[in-house]
Formats: C-alpha cells, sequence, structure tokens
C-alpha cells in the first residue's frame, strides 16, 4: 500500500508469524517524539506519539517508568543555546548564541525574581521566589500559558527528567525546606522529596541518568545517585556562590552569582575549560538537552 510522510505505524508480525510488518494507523506531525508499547492485544508493538521534538535533535532508547516499554527519548541537541536570568532590579531572561557570551534575544521574565529555569523540549520553565510560582511558558518567548504555587517558599532551581518537573527551595532561614521536589509530570502535584545535600540548594541539572545540584552557602556541586538523595561525588564551585546548572550534553555548564561569570565544565568535573561574563545567572537551562 502507499504510505505517505509523517504516517504512524505499527510493528506486527505477518502472517508467516516470521516477519514484521509496518502498518500505518494515522497521521504524525513532523518532529513528534515517539514511545514503543505493546498494543491492547498484547502481540504487538505500537509507536505512539508521545511529543514534539525539535529539528536536528537525537534519540535514545530507554526503558519507561513502569520498566516495560521502552521510551525513544530525546538525546542532547548540540545545536543548542544556552539561557540565562537575572534578577538584579528587574527579572530578565537571556537568550545565548549557542554557549557564549553573545545574546540573541532577551525578554522580562514573569515576574521581579527568576531564580531557576529549566526547558522540557518545548517550553521554557522559570520559577520566581518573589511570587514563589513555577511559569510554564510558552515556547521560549516571554508569555507564560500556566502558573502554579511552588512547593514550598523560595523556589531556588528547576531541572526536567523528560518526564517530570524536579524544583528545589531554599533556605530554612527564609521559611524554606530545602528540599528536592520530583513533580507529577509538570504539574504543582509532587508525588516524592528528599533533603537537600546542604542547607542553601541553589540550582538543578540533570545529565539523562543523574540529578546534579549547587548550593550556595556550602559552595559545592553534587552529583547525585539517579534522582535521590544520595550523593555519588562532589566538588568545589569555581568561584563563591555557585547559582545555576545546567548540562549541554557533554559538558555542566555553572553560573557564579558575585563574580557575574558562567563556567563551561569539563565534563562533570571540578575543571573549567572556558568562561565568560554573566548577567548575574540566576538560573540556567540548554534548550538541546534534557533537559
Amino acid at each position: 500500500m502507499t504510505i505517505s510522510a509523517g504516517d504512524r505505524f505499527i510493528l506486527a508480525k505477518t502472517a508467516d508469524d516470521v516477519n514484521a510488518a509496518m502498518k500505518v494507523t494515522r497521521a504524525s506531525a513532523a518532529g513528534d517524539r515517539f514511545i514503543l508499547a505493546r498494543t491492547a492485544d498484547g502481540k504487538n508493538v505500537a509507536i505512539k506519539v508521545n511529543r514534539v521534538s525539535t529539528a536536528g535533535q537525537r534519540f535514545i532508547l530507554a526503558k519507561t517508568a513502569d520498566g516495560k516499554n521502552v521510551a525513544v527519548n530525546f538525546d542532547f541537541d548540540p545545536g543548542g543555546n544556552l539561557i540565562s536570568c537575572a534578577s538584579a532590579g528587574q527579572g530578565l531572561i537571556y537568550i545565548h548564541s549557542g554557549i557564549t557570551a553573545a545574546i540573541s534575544d532577551w525578554f522580562v521574565a514573569p515576574d521581579r525574581a527568576p531564580n531557576g529555569l529549566t526547558f522540557d523540549g518545548t517550553n521554557l520553565i522559570s520559577c520566581d521566589s518573589y511570587t514563589e510560582k513555577i511559569y510554564i511558558h510558552s515556547g521560549i518567548t516571554a508569555a507564560t500559558l500556566s502558573s502554579f504555587d511552588s512547593p514550598h517558599y523560595w523556589p531556588s532551581g528547576l531541572a526536567f527528567d523528560g518526564t517530570n518537573l524536579i524544583s528545589c527551595d531554599s533556605t530554612t532561614a527564609w521559611h524554606g525546606s530545602d528540599k528536592i521536589c520530583i513533580h507529577s509530570g509538570i504539574t504543582a502535584t509532587v508525588t516524592s522529596s528528599f533533603a537537600a545535600p546542604a542547607s542553601c540548594p541553589t540550582g538543578l541539572a540533570f545529565d539523562g541518568t543523574n540529578l546534579i545540584s549547587c548550593d550556595g552557602g556550602a559552595g559545592k556541586i553534587y552529583i547525585h545517585s539517579g534522582i535521590t538523595a544520595a550523593i555519588s561525588s562532589s566538588f568545589s564551585v569555581p568561584g563563591w556562590a555557585a547559582i545555576g546548572l545546567t548540562f549541554d550534553g557533554t559538558n555542566l555548564i555553572s553560573g557564579e552569582y558575585f563574580f557575574l561569570v558562567i563556567y563551561i565544565h569539563s565534563g562533570i568535573t571540578a575543571t573549567v575549560t572556558s568562561s565568560f561574563a554573566s548577567h548575574q545567572s540566576t538560573g540556567l537551562t540548554y534548550t538541546g538537552g534534557p533537559y
């Protein structure tokens, strides 16, 4: 039969019970993300549309949360852009040209104190410590689609693991909980939480396997074991107070609040290969990867 561009398929055994056929079921949209899952009959495999990706992204196969299906997840896009935010006087969000000091665009944040950023593959997500809210933007623009209250006072960092938003808040001295919270998808609902490694968590990142956090008070960056409280290793921050983290698929990127510097690390280590001046960097994210 004839198929057309964008068709969706199901993998099924042929009548001889030996070969596999790809059956057209319906059209998908350009750039759709897919999940391989069993069909209702328990015999075939459906390629299910999950969400839209961006052009040029790569994919990896990984188990879904139920441990039974296989998800075709995004790998990192080396052509992504760094995004930073600053809260000095007025909240601003900057889109960098690649991972450089050059700013290609900027817009006003939802409120005066943006303190964390992440990206879900489609929309920018920010949090504000003044309003104590988390905002879902429309793409990477100033427009917001929705918002909800942060789980605790003083939200200070965000990450996205491909399915769930992760947030942290700081500090207990300002009525925070110093906890890291795993949300149910990108909603206000928190499914679990655990104590941060120290008393002032100020940034989160996800490398595709492990959560990474930084603490502005302790002056350390922590590599967690998966998305748990367990710490597999840690190292000192390059400057004085790291307050933003992200990961570009190869290297960790951290922001320094007082020295106004963004550091590119060698892998996920204390070694810094390069740096450039920033606009305070209260939050960082990268548009090419997990997020």
